[in-house]
Order: structure tokens, then sequence, then C-alpha cells
């Protein structure tokens, strides 16, 4: 892909060589892998009991589910440190 301004998200974390996991303005994890920094998002909304927002409520559970395969709370946290062990470097 092309990494100029067009399309200025996809691009930033496509041709970004770290990616940041910021909340209110607070970097909480950094990774080198697009799949682990998903997976350190979601643990985080697991850990802190927060609710997905509800424009975004399909997109995550979409994600959650098809993409990183985690399918019941009770496997979220095993599942999300599998893949963050998987994809350490």
């Amino acid at each position: 892909m092309n990494c100029d301004k067009e399309n200025f998200l996809m691009s930033d974390v496509i041709c970004s060589e770290v990616l940041s996991v910021v909340v209110e303005g607070c970097v909480i994890a950094r990774s080198k892998n697009l799949k682990t920094a998903m997976a350190i998002v979601f643990a985080s909304y697991y850990v802190f009991n927060i609710a997905y927002p509800k424009k975004l409520l399909g997109v995550m559970t979409f994600i959650q589910k098809d993409i990183l395969q985690i399918n019941d709370k009770a496997a979220k946290v095993s599942k999300v440190l599998t893949l963050m062990s998987n994809h350490r470097h």
C-alpha cells in the first residue's frame, strides 16, 4: 500500500513501525504487530470491565469473535494471552 495521506488512518496503521494503544491520552502499550495491539485493546475492555461503545458494538463484536476468535468471556483472557505470546518479537 502507498503510504501517503490519502487514506490517513489506514496508511497510519499499515505503515507504522509501532502501534500504540492509548487510553485517555496515555500510552498503555506498544506493539509492532496489529493483531497483538488489537488483543491488547480487547484485553483492556475485559480487564477494566468496559462495554464496547454503542456505535462500535457490531464492529468490535465481529473483530472479537470472527478475527481474534474470542468467543466467550471465560475464554477471553486465555485467548488474548495466547495471541499476545504468539506474536511477541
